[in-house]
Order: structure tokens, then C-alpha cells, then sequence
């Protein structure tokens, strides 16, 4: 995300397409490659609507397109990355109301724990993700767990999430 923030601060296209791509190229299965193009291309949609015109790029990241969002509308990249953060922690919370069941109240007060942790992840991880290297962008893989639960749930018959 900070990556494509710098790059679309510099309007630097060369460097988002190699990056959208890498992203897309990341994806440890097909689900989750495809969970990625699909909001991406939910939000550039919504971009388009909200008359933002982001450069088309063929396969949009989802990442690409909310970075481009954040410059756009000129959120900082630590205010876009926080928001980035907790959307994702309360799509995951939505998912465990659903699914465990958590019950609404459970949820919210695990939502309001969680989230007082992403300022202070946020503010750990900007200066290392604006140090990376752009020429390498090996950032490895963090959650093998993740990548086999997930080739296991893209080949059930019945599955009641994309991802």
C-alpha cells in the first residue's frame, strides 16, 4: 500500500503496473488472486462513478486502487493505511458474526480491543514499508497457514465465502 501510495503521488504508471502485477502475482492461491481482481475492479467501478479516473490498468489490485483513492482525496499514508487496516479487521469480524457465531455485541467489543492496535502496528510498519527496496519487492510471505487453509476451502463443494 505505501509502495503504490509513493507511486501514485509521482504519477509514476511504469511503477504501479509492475506493482499491480506483483501483487496479483503474490496471491498464494487462485481464491484469493481472485478475491483481489474482484474488489479491485469493485472499487475502480466506484472510482469511475465518483468521477476519479484512475489509469486503467487491466487487472486492477485492489491495493492499487485504494492507494489511488488515498491520494486522490489526499488522506495521508498513515490515515489510508489505518483505514486500510481496519476494514480489513471488521470484514474479518463481520465474517466470525456470521460464522462462529460471535453475536453482535461480542463483535463490537472485539472490534474496539482490536483496533486500538492498528494505530500502533501503523506506525511501526510505515518507515519499514516506505524503506523497501521497489526494485526487489520480495516481501515474502508471513502466513503459510492462511495459504493451505485456503487451497483446502477453494476446492470444497459447498464454501460460504469467496475468501
Amino acid at each position: 500500500l505505501a509502495l503504490s501510495y509513493a507511486a501514485w503521488q509521482h504519477n509514476d504508471l511504469d511503477r504501479i503496473a509492475s506493482l499491480n502485477e506483483y501483487l496479483q502475482a503474490s496471491r498464494e492461491t487462485a481464491e484469493l488472486q481472485l478475491e483481489d481482481i474482484q474488489m479491485g475492479r469493485s472499487l475502480n467501478k466506484l472510482l469511475v462513478a465518483l468521477d476519479l479516473s484512475p489509469p486503467v490498468l487491466e487487472v486492477p489490485s485492489f491495493v492499487t486502487q485504494f492507494a489511488f483513492a488515498g491520494v486522490a482525496w489526499g488522506i495521508s499514508l498513515e490515515d489510508l493505511m489505518i483505514g486500510f487496516c481496519f476494514s480489513w479487521l471488521e470484514n474479518q469480524v463481520s465474517v466470525a458474526t456470521k460464522i462462529v457465531p460471535l453475536g453482535q455485541s461480542a463483535a463490537q467489543r472485539l472490534l474496539a480491543e482490536l483496533s486500538v492496535e492498528i494505530e500502533q502496528a501503523v506506525s511501526t510498519l510505515q518507515p519499514l514499508a516506505l524503506d523497501a527496496d521497489s526494485k526487489k519487492w520480495n516481501f515474502g510471505q508471513s502466513l503459510p497457514g492462511l495459504a493451505i487453509l485456503s487451497s483446502r476451502h477453494e476446492t470444497q463443494e459447498s464454501r460460504l465465502y469467496r475468501s
